[in-house]
């Protein structure tokens, strides 16, 4: 027996105003960290941004082991909030996952 595959959530990041995610219409909240780093993310583009640049302008005093582990818990925290990954990781980079609609002010606000 085969389950239908549960269609994917509309997922939506608005830099205007925010930054905000919105999922399927519903504003997800965010801790002003995690809503940091989704602002550099997606306000670097497409290319994104390396961990070590995002904990540069993150943070004012640098121990880059535990800053880290603190991006990996941010972005795990992301994820979790969201109910996807929104932001994509490939070795030291962080950049915007392909699916996610970057949207403009007015629908963030919406509701």
């Amino acid at each position: 027996m085969t389950t239908p595959d549960r269609p994917k959530s509309r997922i939506e990041v608005h830099l205007l105003g925010g930054p905000v995610v919105v999922v399927d219409g519903s504003r997800v909240k965010l801790s002003p960290y995690q809503t940091c780093l989704l602002g550099l993310v997606f306000g670097h583009g497409a290319k994104g941004l390396t961990r070590e640049k995002a904990i540069d302008l993150m943070y004012d005093q640098v121990d880059g082991h535990a800053q880290r582990r603190r991006i990996s818990q941010l972005l795990l925290e992301i994820k979790q909030r969201s109910g996807r990954k929104i932001i994509e990781t490939e070795s030291d980079w962080l950049r915007p996952a392909p699916e996610v609609v970057v949207g403009g002010v007015e629908a963030a606000y919406a509701n």
